[in-house]
């Protein structure tokens, strides 16, 4: 911004791994939590996607006792 101020909302992951002594991380605790969808053409039958669907659960360890 042209004023050098500004507000964003930001995972708490980046606050966690992104610090710079300019930038102040604010928590909202009563903010809803964000979901991050995968999704893929059906008819793409990649090794790597199997493996990065079945994956992407573990980083978020409330989610990862899910099928």
């Amino acid at each position: 911004m042209a004023s050098g101020a500004g507000i964003t909302l930001v995972p708490e992951s980046v606050a966690e791994q992104y610090s710079r002594p300019d930038i102040t991380y604010v928590p909202v605790p009563d903010a809803e939590r964000d979901e991050v969808l995968l999704a893929w053409e059906a008819s793409r039958r990649s090794p790597l996607i199997t493996a990065f669907a079945r994956l992407a659960p573990l980083a978020d360890p409330a989610r990862a006792e899910e099928p």
